[in-house]
């Protein structure tokens, strides 16, 4: 691992530039997305933070699905980032990734595929944000699992337990290095 990559910080990965119009143009992003993510980026955090009061869920949307359709390091570690952020500014905001209008969304695999993925800002920061969102799952009640889909959902969704598990044996992992 590169000794630039081991050192970067959010501060530093936010001061780049990320091409959201070349991503929506090649189909990677919606237009949809790409004015939420204009609405926010480098913004003032108090500006940002009234955008996620008035609509979060559709920014996590936004966030979840670039960390799925997009690989590119730069734009993951920008991503990542963002919701970092997002999460340290105000932890009780992992409850937005549970919300029923993005109840469809898996949006645990992005998270837990990126612990095994890139580099360590991108590992550490996935565990960091999968922690925070498993702690803030709403209790199973009435069949109903929880990412908030029914049990019986055609879609296939990343379970707790596979969460979990991943987690420690990522951070298994990180211990024995």
């Amino acid at each position: 691992m590169p000794m630039d990559q081991a050192e970067l910080t959010t501060e530093q990965v936010l001061k780049r530039d990320i091409p959201w119009e070349t991503y929506m143009t090649t189909k990677l992003i919606t237009g949809t997305g790409l004015q939420l993510l204009r609405r926010y980026d480098k913004k003032a955090e108090s500006y940002r933070a009234q955008l996620l009061d008035d609509d979060g869920p559709a920014y996590v949307h936004v966030f979840v699905s670039i960390l799925r359709d997009i690989f590119k390091e730069e734009t993951v570690e920008y991503v990542l980032s963002l919701i970092d952020e997002m999460l340290t500014a105000n932890p009780k905001r992992a409850r937005l990734f549970h919300d029923k209008s993005i109840a469809n969304e898996d949006t645990y695999e992005p998270f837990l595929r990126l612990l095994w993925k890139g580099n360590w800002l991108i590992q550490e920061k996935s565990c960091k944000i999968l922690s925070l969102i498993v702690s803030a799952r709403p209790k199973v009640q009435d069949g109903v699992t929880t990412n908030g889909a029914t049990s019986d959902s055609k879609k296939k969704s990343t379970a707790i337990d596979e969460v979990l598990k991943g987690l420690v044996e990522w951070l298994r992992a990180q211990v024995c290095i």
